[in-house]
């Protein structure tokens, strides 16, 4: 397993991250779901020129194939494979995880954390559905697909996570910790979280709140 989630920055930011994706990564393909994104305010053109441009080109040379949601409900796991890496993309994580479900791509994503090495990266709401649950995403995001079910896919111990984490957020983290009852993994928009099968890595200073 080679899990990186990241806080939800860009740019200069997300150095660390980056480079760390980008070092693990076993080709130059890369595959890159944006779908969470608010289609009418980035359309997928704008995410791929980000990509390539401001997230990832200065690490590489890179074939970045971007991933729709009618794309997901085709491709395979041996497709998945293939890639040196996923990257997937922040907006709404309710539209992210039922998407990820409705196409069974969830548990594509599982299986190849859990049987390769291939890395994968979540930002913001792509890091956010790998957590126990995504009941934290409202604090920012608005449930536009009248999501019931709020577990995410569970692959960090059984902890929770708060991106775009600020220091004057703690009250309000700790009041998500006593509702969740777990741990709550902070993550600054310049800081992450590394995950493998040994355990699991700060990328950052990254402030842990857990149970009373």
């Amino acid at each position: 397993m080679n899990l990186i989630l990241a806080g939800g920055g860009s740019g200069k930011q997300t150095v660390r991250v980056n480079t760390l994706f980008t070092s693990l990564l076993k080709n130059n393909d890369i595959l890159y779901i944006p779908i969470a994104i608010d289609k009418v305010k980035h359309p997928y053109d704008s995410c791929m020129e980000w990509i390539k441009r401001d997230e990832l080109g200065k690490y590489g040379n890179f074939n970045i194939t971007l991933c729709t949601e009618e794309d997901l409900r085709t491709i395979t796991y041996e497709d998945l494979i293939k890639y040196g890496g996923i990257f997937i993309g922040g907006g709404n994580t309710y539209y992210l995880l039922k998407e990820l479900r409705d196409s069974k791509f969830d548990s594509k994503l599982i299986d190849l954390l859990t049987n390769t090495d291939i890395p994968v990266m979540g930002s913001s709401a792509g890091a956010l559905i790998f957590a126990k649950s995504i009941k934290t995403a409202e604090f920012y995001d608005e449930n536009v697909v009248n999501l019931k079910e709020l577990n995410g896919l569970n692959m960090i111990n059984g902890s929770n996570i708060w991106v775009h984490y600020e220091d004057s957020m703690e009250e309000l983290v700790q009041e998500y910790r006593d509702i969740l009852k777990t741990d709550i993994i902070c993550l600054r928009e310049d800081e992450g979280l590394y995950v493998t099968k040994k355990g699991m890595e700060k990328v950052g200073e990254v402030k842990m709140i857990s149970p009373l």
